[in-house]
């Protein structure tokens, strides 16, 4: 008989969480799938989980008003109806937040839990502050949890998760999609993934770029993805002299990446700890072309 697994993934269409999807269809057995927020609100079809007829939102109403129940009462409701209509025997929480808050719901309803943590979720001082009495609740009550790297697995066994139930698990990649290829035949141009924020470091490569470009003047730089630091970035490769050699190729299909990568002489991943102790390179997209990383 197949399992019957729930997944819980707070962000709906997050184009860069490929890891996640990628997840979600490889694990064999009757999946449901829910999104919307760390108690999630809908369906994978964005179907909602709580009755919207007229007749649902008066019960709601006059819940709130004689006995005082709140929204996140009604979430928790309706998230347990849908995992018991599934007939659930497993939950696997996408973020550390989403297990936190995935946790009390699992418990009342005899469901193990898998917390699956990512990075930001464990390092990220704001996100351990905001969690600092429910991270260790959930820690030590979830049946498992999953860490990218070794170094995370040690990070969530000092935040207080059991280390026999801790385990070590890294975003893996489907050798099939990247076929051998033989960059050292390709021209000399290097492909950068990722979105434009301060933990990917997206500027480091630029400037990385820059010293190679010194040496190999023919060289380019495909930077895919998108964020709040792209407009910075371009003006940077101006400021730079260097636009010329930039390609900013904004968000691509998978496939798309894919033959990007194909086609590379190599591929570029900084590896950096942000201000607030976010910490990255943990993974990679492929096994070829030939990683470079670029150490700050």
């Amino acid at each position: 008989m197949a399992l019957r697994i729930a997944i819980i993934s707070p962000n709906r269409q997050a184009y860069s969480e490929t890891f996640i999807t990628d997840l979600i269809a490889g694990l064999q057995g009757e999946k449901l799938v829910l999104i919307d927020g760390a108690l999630p609100t809908r369906k994978a079809d964005g179907t909602p989980l709580l009755a919207q007829d007229l007749i649902a939102r008066l019960g709601r109403a006059v819940r709130q008003q004689a006995f005082g129940a709140t929204t996140e009462t009604f979430q928790r409701e309706s998230v347990t109806a849908a995992l018991r209509a599934h007939r659930t025997q497993v939950v696997i929480a996408e973020y550390g937040p989403t297990a936190a808050a995935m946790f009390p719901v699992c418990k009342a309803a005899g469901i193990p839990l898998v917390a699956h943590f990512h990075g930001v979720d464990a390092y990220h001082q704001d996100v351990l502050a905001k969690h600092a009495t429910s991270y260790p609740k959930m820690l030590k009550g979830a049946s498992a949890v999953i860490g990218v790297s070794k170094e995370m697995v040690r990070q969530l066994v000092s935040l207080g998760a059991p280390v026999e139930r801790t385990h070590y698990i890294s975003c893996g990649v489907d050798p099939a999609r990247f076929p051998a290829c033989r960059p050292e035949l390709a021209p000399p141009g290097i492909v950068a993934v990722g979105r434009f924020v301060e933990k990917k470091g997206p500027y480091l490569t630029l400037l990385s770029f820059q010293r190679a470009l010194a040496e190999v003047p023919e060289a380019r730089l495909v930077m895919i993805g998108d964020g709040p630091l792209l407009e910075t970035c371009r003006r940077i490769a101006k400021a730079m002299d260097i636009e010329d050699h930039v390609d900013f190729a904004g968000v691509l299909a998978h496939d798309a990446v894919q033959q990007r990568l194909r086609s590379a002489r190599g591929f570029a991943q900084h590896s950096i700890a942000t201000a607030k102790n976010d910490r990255e390179g943990r993974r990679w997209p492929c096994w070829k072309p030939w990683p470079v990383r670029c150490l700050w």
